[in-house]
């Protein structure tokens, strides 16, 4: 009850932020929720996108369990772009989207330390690690992700080692503090171009985790916003949008 409760007080927050934002918007403006990982990418999406459509969009970032447990309470959003499959499905099987879930690129795990010069996998096991940040696997993909890594090289026995962030973004906050030596992020996020000078990074091999099939759905309840949400989705998987999501890092499985 007291968490339906807060959920209730997050979304009526919400709404009364983007219904200010929105008195200097027009009705045609988009917003667009998105999973931590995608924060970066997005955003060049986003300006390709208006620049061809002339379509204002507007972001809210958060890890994608927390993204469709606001849009089930009613958060005000016209698409959501998850790190995972589930979350959509979750959304579509309560008939609280427009269409169908898509696929619109798969996702990639990356060590990133800003203390630890020679990274790789063993490190993770030495003295010299204290603290491994990743995302809280209940909420965040990711941080599924990243709990199958430590298990596929039989490091599950480092817990004691792990610190828990909310979303990508708070993995991200840790390590660029130092709070913890390593973090398990999103290779999205150091070949962002505000992220990709600043301390060292490896890719994760694939092939210890579960593919992360990233999916997107308009959940738009305005039928003003739909033309426009819809244009957006067909935009992003365009060549223009794909050679953005690659140079993040991004694939594609045709």
């Amino acid at each position: 009850m007291k968490e339906q409760s807060l959920s209730i007080i997050y979304v009526t927050l919400v709404l009364v932020l983007l219904g200010i934002s929105c008195d200097k918007q027009s009705s045609s403006d988009l917003v667009i929720a998105t999973s931590a990982n995608m924060q970066y990418a997005i955003e060049d999406i986003i300006l390709a996108f208006e620049q061809d459509h002339h379509i204002s969009c507007q972001t809210v970032v958060s890890s994608s369990g927390k993204l469709t447990a606001q849009i089930t309470s009613g958060a005000p959003y016209d698409l959501f772009f998850s790190a995972d499959k589930k979350y959509p499905e979750q959304l579509y099987h309560k008939g609280l989207t427009v269409d169908t879930p898509s696929v619109y690129a798969y996702g990639h795990l990356a060590l990133w330390s800003m203390t630890i010069e020679e990274l790789n996998i063993a490190s993770l096991n030495t003295s010299t690690v204290n603290h491994i940040a990743i995302a809280n696997p209940k909420t965040a993909p990711y941080g599924l992700a990243a709990e199958q890594m430590l298990d596929f090289y039989n490091l599950s026995s480092l817990t004691n080692k792990l610190v828990f962030g909310e979303s990508i973004s708070q993995v991200n906050q840790f390590v660029k503090s130092e709070v913890a030596e390593v973090g398990v992020t999103s290779l999205s996020v150091v070949l962002s171009p505000i992220l990709k000078d600043q301390g060292h990074w490896m890719k994760v091999d694939s092939k210890s985790y579960q593919p992360i099939a990233q999916s997107m759905v308009v959940v738009s309840k305005s039928k003003a916003k739909l033309e426009s949400a819809e244009l957006f989705k067909k935009f992003v998987g365009t060549q223009e949008a794909r050679l953005i999501l690659e140079k993040y890092g991004f694939s594609f499985q045709d």
